[in-house]
């Protein structure tokens, strides 16, 4: 792999999404909303009220919709408040064979490409976290062609 290196100040949207997409999914959710749902329609075919169908119907479509829709909302909302309260500051990376080496105002250092414990490429940055110590979002915007093939092949291994 070229070494090479870039600079990146990340825009609210990108940290918002960057901190929303490193959500776990619970997974619990789906199942649990269908059983609601499932409950709310043999209420309703019981005739035993309107209000209790309703009320199951839409417990049952918030847990449904909880991990991939509401969960990543309130994350953006969190991290929007937080990035308007904190200072920012570019970060100064640069990639080679063996590892990235991060220089900003608060953070300096060289990490090995073996002290990966996290790497995800999406539309429009890549996720790479070294244990609980540095997690760098990558913009797509600040890369060439040629460094995202860079990236893609790093991530991959």
């Amino acid at each position: 792999m070229e070494t090479f290196s870039i600079s990146v100040l990340l825009t609210k949207d990108e940290y918002c999404s960057s901190a929303a997409h490193r959500l776990p999914s619970l997974g619990w959710g789906i199942p649990i909303g269908l059983f609601l749902m499932l409950c709310g329609v043999t209420v309703w075919l019981l005739e035993l009220g309107a209000s209790l169908t309703w009320g199951f119907l839409v417990i049952g479509v918030t847990a449904a919709l909880f991990d991939s829709v509401i969960l990543p909302v309130l994350v953006r909302g969190v991290m929007g408040a937080r990035f308007d309260r904190t200072r920012h500051e570019a970060w100064h990376l640069t990639f080679s064979g063996e590892s990235v080496t991060v220089k900003s105002g608060r953070v300096s250092g060289t990490f090995p490409y073996t002290l990966l414990t996290y790497a995800e490429e999406t539309v429009h940055y890549f996720n790479l976290d070294f244990g609980a110590e540095l997690s760098l979002c990558v913009p797509r915007r600040a890369l060439a062609p040629w460094q995202i093939t860079a990236l893609q092949r790093l991530i991959a291994v």
